[in-house]
Formats: C-alpha cells, structure tokens, sequence
C-alpha cells in the first residue's frame, strides 16, 4: 500500500513479461532509488493478480544476491533451484544436478507444464564482480531466455552490459 508513483513503469514491465516470447529487463541504477522495491512489489502475487492478464501462466523466482554469497555457478543455481521449490511447493518435482544442464532440465521442465519462468535478480552485479563466474555464465542465461519461456529482470548499479564486458 505504500508502493505509488510508478504505474506506468509496472505497467510497462508487465507487458514485456507477458509478451508472446517474455522479455528479460534491466533495471539500472544508482542504490537507494527504489531497485528492490520495485522488484519486491512486482513479485507480490496480489500484484501480478490486479495487474497482469494470465498471472497462473507464470512462475516467478526471487533472489536478493546481497543477501545470498554464491561463489560458483553450481551454487547460484542451486539458489535458484532452492527458491523455486519454495515458490512452487509440490507443484514440481526438482531432482536435477545444481549445474548448467540442471538448470537446462528444470527451464525445460517448466516450460513443458505450460508454464513462463520468470526471474527477478536483485543486486545482480555481486554476481558478475564474482571471479569464480565466468563468462560462460551469462552465456547459458542468455542463450536459456532466447530458447525457452524464459526472462530476467535485474536490478543493479550498472548495465549489464558493461559488467560483464569489465568482467571479461
């Protein structure tokens, strides 16, 4: 109730996730502007109910990379894996290896119930300062979005672009 003055962005941000092929966003900016909020307030389910046409089509995934310190890619996406089992309950069966085909066979898996994968990552530049993540990384990710109903929306400090050119 506290959340106003951005309709028109959440509005915005909506629609690209419930685009025929859903759309990876990026927030950028510098901290304390209201990142995480926006993040927060796009991940509550009364949100999306109010706001989006076919909220069930999805599943959405939140992690707060301040809060959480993976140094290898297994462990970040064992991270996801986590959420999303608490997110989903037993609505899916998550038995696959904490690696890039892992995560290959749940997106899969996902995708086959009918389902669109979004996830939003905050602070997603602790990520990409990480030296254990390589480039590879965000290969797997960008590749995953373009082949499956798959899309991010990240928050950070910095485009991504230029962190994962800076980390390179």
């Amino acid at each position: 109730s506290l959340f106003f003055g951005r309709k028109a962005l959440i509005k915005r941000i909506l629609s690209r996730i419930e685009s025929d092929r859903p759309q990876s966003i990026s927030i950028v900016g510098e901290r304390r502007i209201g990142k995480s909020s926006l993040l927060n307030y796009l991940n509550f389910p009364s949100t999306r109910a109010a706001l989006m046409s076919e909220p069930k089509k999805y599943v959405f995934c939140f992690v707060d990379f301040q809060q959480v310190r993976a140094q290898e890619a297994g462990e970040i996406i064992g991270i996801i894996y986590k959420e999303l089992k608490r997110t989903l309950g037993d609505g899916i069966e998550i038995g696959v290896s904490q690696d890039f085909d892992g995560m290959k066979k749940l997106v899969e898996a996902i995708a086959n119930t009918g389902h669109r994968l979004i996830l939003f990552f905050d602070e997603f530049e602790s990520v990409t300062k990480n030296k254990h993540i390589t480039p590879e990384f965000s290969s797997f990710f960008r590749s995953s979005a373009n082949n499956f109903p798959l899309a991010f929306v990240t928050a950070s400090g910095r485009n991504l672009k230029d962190m994962w050119v800076t980390h390179e």
